[in-house]
């Protein structure tokens, strides 16, 4: 709500400003500066003084959205929905060629709201300057929801829907946006502004902002996890389907010949990729260490005794769980210290540290920092021992094929902010070294190496500062 009150100000400042209102910046824009609210108006994401106001209409409307997947009250939500189809209404008529996306927010609200066919007029509408026969069909996001909304409007079997269906897959060689869909294969987290059409990269950011559509009307998940440790044996294996009205996903499935749950995954990892895929961050990172612990149960704790595949599987449920919690933190400062319990004198509590080899800060068991610790006191740990088994396995995929062989710099950086964050200092030192000796084989103006650098740089700052401050 603060947020919101903020973004309410930014845009009602710029607009005064864009319509040459008696504002205190005025004189810095000059007198020839009134008339282009006017003139402009369709244009405003080509002409440079107008994009920091599309910036806060469009922050504004993001902003609505959270608020209203967080609001229980209907009425509240119903508000908050109208404010934000609102405010992306008026993106779209200030921005005909929409530069800033707000017709994939718009149309994620209408599918999420099951209003197919204000979703379907969208769809067929026209942005930007292009041929007439041109559409934006050269978005997975657009061609494959055209999919999904010819499937609830004019039936599975229709001719309309396969058509659809068959031009999605021309676009969609590799299939990526199915396979993704029923977790045969898993995403990564999107950290690029911008992503190539056609690749994987696409199909995970369509899947991770639509695929919850795929599997109900209403974007709930049918099946039902819990993540209370006591209700285990509550879990479903296998979502419930609905015979008598199938869902896309089933429809999908079966038109592919693709299958939920492969003889290669016999405990159900496939469900851990698709909470993974689809966002659903809550159940995602739940089942990921579940499964882990069945593996290694199954196993009876000998790493030698997991077959290959299922060692892959344990490789990418640590790193989807890295991936989850990076993206729950990327921008956080360092969080605040606990209370503790003054029950050992600090003499004791010096030494019990120092054999640990860890800081004896007690976060809060649910909180972000106390998941932190777990990550970088045991799972990294354990990240480290399946990729060397993985690394000396014949069977194991090697090269550029390697999922494994591409994310040592990157996870470095995670690790090194995480020790940071959770204020340990030697922890995230440490680290930051490690990423620069990587970094020492890349070249000296490359951005991976630069970033390297100024990351040991700054933790240096932030050691000495402490040791400073310890000596204080």
């Amino acid at each position: 709500e603060e947020q919101l009150a903020l973004l309410n100000e930014a845009v009602s400042k710029g607009k005064e400003v864009l319509k040459g209102l008696k504002t205190s910046v005025d004189d810095t824009l000059g007198e020839d500066f009134v008339s282009h609210w006017d003139t402009n108006m369709g244009r405003f994401g080509t002409w440079i003084f107008s994009r920091p106001y599309l910036r806060a209409l469009y922050a504004k409307a993001k902003c609505l959205l959270k608020i209203r997947r967080q609001t229980q009250d209907a009425e509240k939500r119903a508000e908050y929905e109208t404010a934000a189809k609102e405010v992306l209404d008026e993106m779209l008529a200030c921005d005909t060629e929409d530069k800033f996306g707000a017709r994939f927010l718009k149309l994620k609200l209408l599918i999420d709201t099951q209003d197919f066919n204000g979703a379907q007029e969208l769809l067929d509408s026209k942005f930007g300057p292009k041929d007439e026969e041109e559409s934006d069909d050269l978005f997975l996001a657009f061609i494959y929801t055209r999919v999904l909304i010819s499937f609830h409007l004019n039936g599975p079997d229709s001719k309309q829907t396969e058509e659809l269906l068959q031009k999605a897959l021309q676009r969609d060689s590799e299939r990526f946006v199915p396979r993704l869909l029923i977790g045969e294969i898993i995403g990564r987290e999107q950290y690029k502004l911008t992503v190539e059409l056609g690749t994987k990269d696409e199909a995970s950011t369509y899947v991770y902002d639509f695929g919850r559509y795929w599997w109900s009307p209403d974007g709930k998940l049918p099946w039902g996890f819990s993540t209370n440790p006591q209700e285990n044996n509550e879990i479903k294996e296998v979502p419930e389907i609905n015979e008598d009205q199938p869902s896309p996903i089933d429809w999908l499935c079966e038109k592919l010949g693709m299958q939920l749950q492969s003889d290669e995954d016999p405990l159900g990892f496939w469900i851990a990729r698709v909470s993974y895929n689809i966002g659903d961050h809550e159940h995602a990172t739940t089942l990921f260490r579940s499964f882990i612990n069945k593996i290694f149960e199954k196993a009876e704790g000998d790493i030698e005794k997991i077959p290959t595949v299922e060692l892959n599987m344990v490789f990418e449920a640590l790193l989807g769980y890295f991936c989850i919690h990076d993206k729950l933190t990327r921008n956080c400062g360092q969080f605040e210290l606990p209370p503790q319990p003054s029950e050992k004198n600090e003499e004791e509590k010096s030494e019990e540290t120092e054999q640990n080899g860890e800081t004896s800060i007690q976060w809060p068991v649910d909180s972000i920092p106390s998941r932190l610790k777990l990550i970088t006191t045991s799972l990294l740990q354990l990240f480290q021992v399946v990729l060397h088994h993985l690394e000396h396995r014949p069977d194991a995929p090697k090269g550029s094929d390697a999922l494994y062989a591409r994310q040592t710099v990157p996870l470095g950086w995670c690790l090194a902010r995480w020790h940071w964050q959770t204020l340990n200092i030697e922890g995230c030192f440490a680290q930051a070294r490690e990423v620069a000796k990587v970094a020492r084989d890349i070249p000296k103006d490359s951005w991976l190496r630069v970033r390297a650098e100024g990351m040991l740089r700054f933790v240096i700052q932030e050691k000495l500062a402490a040791s400073q401050s310890i000596q204080a």
